[in-house]
């Protein structure tokens, strides 16, 4: 959008030397005209190609991000038509990012995939030995009392 205000400002900069020169020189009607056009057409023309641009530009973005949202969480299965002769090369480069991050993504789903079953052993391993360490906890417990009777019994003895 920038280029388009500066181009915008340049075109009224030129028209405004244009209409400076109408006043200084005396000019015909026909020849006025004709320089004119010849300032501004050209003006003209590069404005409207730079806003049609952009609006492409700013319609594949739209696309782009309109796509990528869905219901479920973020849609990296999009991609842009590499058919269509108008595509802009930063779209080619988001059609290949997507893709590694895609096949990324797919790459550490499998990795995880493959630790599942031994995360799944570990816990219940680790339950078990929690198990064992309170039952062990609460014989010696038991322990511990049963000798403390059997010094203060063998004290009474004496």
């Amino acid at each position: 959008m920038t280029r388009i205000k500066i181009a915008i400002a340049l075109f009224l900069t030129s028209l405004l030397g244009c209409i400076a020169s109408f006043a200084v020189f005396d000019f015909s009607t026909s020849a006025l005209l004709i320089l004119s056009l010849f300032i501004c057409g050209p003006w003209a023309v590069m404005i409207y190609s730079l806003y049609s641009t952009d609006k492409q530009q700013l319609d594949f973005l739209n696309d782009f991000a309109t796509n990528m949202t869905a219901e479920q969480g973020i849609n990296f299965s999009f991609r842009f038509d590499e058919n269509n002769p108008n595509l802009p090369q930063a779209c080619h480069a988001l059609n290949e990012s997507l893709t590694t991050v895609e096949h990324l993504l797919g790459e550490i789903y499998f990795s995880s995939a493959r630790l599942l079953p031994m995360a799944d052993a570990l816990r219940d391993t680790y339950a078990s030995m929690t198990q064992k360490a309170t039952i062990q906890d609460a014989h010696g417990v038991d322990l511990a009392i049963t000798i403390k009777r059997t010094i203060d019994v063998s004290r009474e003895l004496d």
